[in-house]
């Protein structure tokens, strides 16, 4: 089993017997990372809980620990309802934004995945595209805890990298379906388009994508062709025969603006077939 995972580092603002210190959050982190990060398919993400818990000593150890082991994950919440914002701003008087905290003590970075990011604006999301920081689009959890819509097109639009997740005991279930499902209706109650094409690729080389994993994680023959190249030593000549030869029999053709469809990240797949839709997909970034 493949598994990404992480200490919470959280010394502040709650129960004395979860919290912990900057110092030990630092050494316990880093044993368990140095333990097991890279040991079978095991993968080590460091876990500020969010930047209210963290006092600014221990998050400035947390980035220093991602600067130690850049190839380490880091994740954390952002932006999910406006009460945390606001007192966040109220912990973080001298930072620009709840960005900034995080970007100040170096924890924004291509390894980075941001929980949520509902209420940004355009300076947000090019920060997040400057620096390579991914969001994890949580839907069950956002509407269920009533925290806001993601709005899913102008991240895309900005070319944020964006993953679906459930928010585990935030949301209302773990299955990829039901986090698919729910993301199709945030996505239309602001008139946005989300087609089935675009969740299943959200929810497997998307979020493998998102986790620096598409090159290894899911084979194409057990997912008809949506993902590309399987694990390390993977080889299907069959797969790959019966993509070329439904590249003869549906040729991808451009759309009425003259450009192949599915050229860009936001997956505009236009007037085309089923099997050239799944072609594309397996192309875009």
């Amino acid at each position: 089993m493949g598994l990404i995972a992480g200490k919470v580092m959280m010394d502040r603002f709650a129960p004395d017997n979860l919290m912990d210190t900057a110092g030990s959050s630092y050494d316990d982190s880093r044993a368990l990372l140095e333990r097991w990060h890279g040991f079978n398919r095991q993968r080590y993400a460091i876990t500020p809980r969010f930047a209210a818990t963290s006092a600014p000593d221990q998050l400035a150890l947390a980035g220093q620990l991602a600067r130690e082991h850049p190839d380490a994950l880091v994740q954390t919440h952002w932006a999910e309802n406006r009460a945390e914002i606001a007192w966040i701003a109220d912990l973080f008087p001298e930072r620009a934004s709840y960005l900034d905290v995080y970007d100040y003590y170096g924890l924004l970075g291509d390894h980075t995945v941001l929980a949520h990011g509902i209420h940004i604006n355009d300076q947000d999301r090019r920060t997040l595209t400057d620096t390579g920081t991914r969001i994890a689009f949580c839907p069950t959890s956002n509407t269920f805890l009533g925290s806001g819509l993601f709005d899913f097109r102008s991240a895309r639009e900005a070319g944020v990298t964006v993953g679906l997740a459930s928010d585990v005991g935030g949301g209302t279930s773990l299955s990829m379906l039901a986090s698919m499902a729910e993301a199709y209706k945030v996505c239309r109650l602001q008139d946005q388009p989300m087609t089935p094409f675009q969740a299943f690729y959200l929810s497997t080389l998307g979020n493998a994508r998102v986790l620096h994993q598409g090159d290894r994680q899911f084979p194409a023959r057990h997912l008809g062709g949506l993902c590309g190249a399987g694990p390390p030593g993977h080889s299907d000549a069959g797969h790959e025969a019966r993509t070329k030869d439904q590249s003869r029999r549906n040729p991808v053709q451009p759309d009425d603006s003259g450009r192949r469809p599915c050229c860009r990240p936001h997956l505009h797949c236009g007037p085309v077939s089923v099997p050239a839709r799944r072609r594309c997909l397996t192309h875009c970034p």
